[in-house]
């Protein structure tokens, strides 16, 4: 009995290692895209591209910071989810 809740805690403490990576990953992966504007300034000649009369950053907001960060979330959350089943199934073989 007592090997048997060892192995469900080891089970459970790897996957909450796992849960607390992709959190804090996927937390600084978002900061880092929504201040993506600001890693323009050492490349000031980004400011000046044009694509379809619309400026470089425009294309990037709307993209890489909206578009990119829902899709990003919504693969995020499925990890979580794959995670939380396999936390769900530790738990029920005790």
């Amino acid at each position: 009995m007592a090997q048997q809740n060892s192995s469900a805690t080891e089970a459970n403490d790897r996957i909450y290692k796992k849960e607390l990576f992709v959190v804090v990953a996927s937390s600084i992966i978002c900061m880092l895209c929504a201040m993506g504007v600001l890693f323009m300034l050492p490349f000031p000649g980004l400011l000046k591209v044009y694509i379809w009369g619309f400026p470089f950053p425009y294309w990037y907001q709307m993209t890489v910071a909206y578009v990119g960060i829902v899709a990003f979330i919504y693969w995020i959350v499925l990890v979580m989810t794959k995670l939380d089943d396999a936390k769900a199934k530790a738990e029920r073989e005790v």
